[in-house]
């Protein structure tokens, strides 16, 4: 749980750096409103994001997440939703170390 902490905390700090340069990002509440909606375009958002945020997470630099194989996008996209629903306290941050925390919390790798 502490590393959960530990990474959001990392990846909320790179990301409030990254919003003081003037660069825009989605937020919880941003994701959870299209990920959540009825409308085709809203979810191609979210899956697209969602998508898109994993790809550049899931890599050797993040040796702490073990996806196992066939899990895809959908259900990236679920456990994203539920985590953020989770966290109301930072439903108004960047999305992005949401989506970090949420996949280390259901995917976590098997200590050796």
């Amino acid at each position: 749980m502490i590393r959960l902490f530990a990474a959001i905390a990392m990846a909320g700090s790179v990301m409030a750096i990254s919003a003081g340069a003037g660069t825009d990002f989605m937020t919880g509440t941003q994701i959870l409103k299209h990920c959540q909606s009825a409308d085709p375009r809203s979810q191609g958002i979210c899956l697209g994001y969602v998508e898109g945020a994993a790809d550049q997470i899931i890599k050797p630099s993040a040796p702490e997440i073990c996806l196992p194989a066939g899990v895809g996008a959908e259900q990236i996209r679920d456990v994203v939703v539920r985590f953020i629903q989770g966290e109301s306290a930072t439903q108004l941050l960047a999305a992005r170390p949401q989506l970090l925390a949420a996949l280390i919390d259901a995917f976590p790798c098997q200590k050796q």
